[in-house]
């Protein structure tokens, strides 16, 4: 009975009883069943047409989930083929996907730091700098005792649930050097992580709680062995974070991957972005780092649901103590005065707008990001009556 093009010729018994050889089947990836009662398969044996091979390409696959509630399926995890985890899929059978969002850092142009987005707040002792030439900013110590520091103006707002990326093509210059430790991550000055330097050329990551940095060079887990020696070219170094895991990389390879079991790793994780060249000694040589580009990204859209509050005195209003989001202000009735909007949890710059509260039956929306937090002070001898929408 020939096979015709086609053509379903329903299901097919082979009979090789007699055979003394295997019968080749050809499939078109269809999945093949096996009698394994009377045919009893040796341990390892493929029961499928199509079964997946380590490091092997099989092209586009198609996951068939028929189970109507959330559900999940094992897939590699893009921290590296040694890290299995999970993808979930919905109850419609879509898989969830995230789109990364840019939440700070800028590329360095020109001559000068853009005082909007970069800072070099600390940078002190003789011939200590931070200088832009062209799309890298160097950071150089002289020989004296000295500290170079640069920062994002702005915190990269972590919210739960959704996984934060720091990236930056970072090049140490000069090789560890006596009395000098260079740093690069995300760092507040109180609470911390990223990747150290130290003054004997040893590489590694730190944390810091309380003002305090804990370095580790060895006992690192990833897939680069438990210590690293990086050279003077320029690398990519990641870290990505979340509540219940950070994981660092270099050159898109896990150097280390700290899950905490007591306690958080780091008590803040909505952090600036910071290098630091520090010198706390004289050394041999200057020493230098450069950061090409630095940048921290949202690992899924930023959507929260807001929340409101209604202001209808003359008062100081705070209505957050921490990062969040200005959406909307509605004037409802008009006052005499003002409405001043800060991003703090006092009344105290930065100011985000001063609205005339003269302006009855108008709406204001700002949709920006609070670094701090939100506070509202309304004046005048005729109180407005305002409604916020944050989150």
């Amino acid at each position: 009975m020939a096979a015709q093009a086609g053509v379903d010729i329903g299901d097919v018994t082979i009979n090789n009883a007699a055979g003394s050889a295997a019968v080749p089947i050809q499939d078109g990836g269809n999945s093949l069943t096996v009698d394994a009662t009377s045919l009893p398969l040796p341990t390892g044996a493929a029961t499928s047409a199509l079964q997946t091979q380590p490091g092997v390409d099989i092209g586009d696959v198609t996951i068939n989930n028929t189970v109507y509630s959330p559900a999940h399926v094992d897939l590699v995890k893009a921290y590296g083929p040694a890290h299995t985890h999970t993808a979930w899929v919905t109850a419609l059978g879509e898989l969830t996907a995230q789109a990364p969002v840019r939440i700070i850092g800028t590329s360095f142009h020109g001559t000068a730091l853009d005082p909007l987005f970069w800072a070099t707040t600390g940078t002190t002792g003789a011939g200590a700098t931070v200088a832009v030439a062209g799309s890298i900013a160097t950071l150089t110590t002289g020989t004296a005792v000295g500290t170079a520091n640069l920062s994002s103006v702005r915190k990269a707002r972590f919210l739960f649930a959704r996984q934060n990326k720091f990236r930056a093509a970072t090049r140490f210059v000069t090789a560890g050097t006596t009395n000098n430790t260079r740093r690069i991550g995300m760092d507040d000055g109180t609470n911390g992580f990223g990747f150290v330097l130290d003054g004997a050329g040893t590489f590694g990551i730190y944390s810091r709680a309380g003002g305090t940095a804990t370095d580790k060079y060895t006992g690192l887990n990833g897939d680069l062995g438990s210590t690293y020696s990086i050279d003077t070219n320029v690398h990519a170094l990641e870290i990505v974070y979340f509540t219940m895991e950070t994981v660092f990389f270099i050159d898109g390879q896990i150097l280390h991957i700290d899950i905490p079991t007591t306690a958080p790793y780091c008590a803040n994780l909505t952090l600036p972005i910071k290098a630091s060249n520090i010198s706390s000694g004289t050394t041999s040589v200057p020493c230098v780092m450069e950061v090409w580009n630095a940048t921290v990204v949202g690992l899924g859209l930023p959507n929260t649901v807001p929340t409101y509050a209604h202001i209808s005195t003359t008062t100081t209003t705070t209505l957050k103590a921490s990062a969040g989001r200005l959406h909307t202000i509605i004037l409802s009735t008009k006052g005499n005065g003002t409405a001043t909007i800060y991003d703090n949890t006092t009344a105290a710059a930065p100011i985000l707008a001063v609205i005339d509260l003269a302006q009855a039956g108008s709406q204001y929306d700002y949709h920006c990001e609070l670094s701090t937090g939100l506070t509202v002070v309304t004046t005048g001898a005729a109180p407005a009556d305002l409604t916020v929408v944050f989150d």
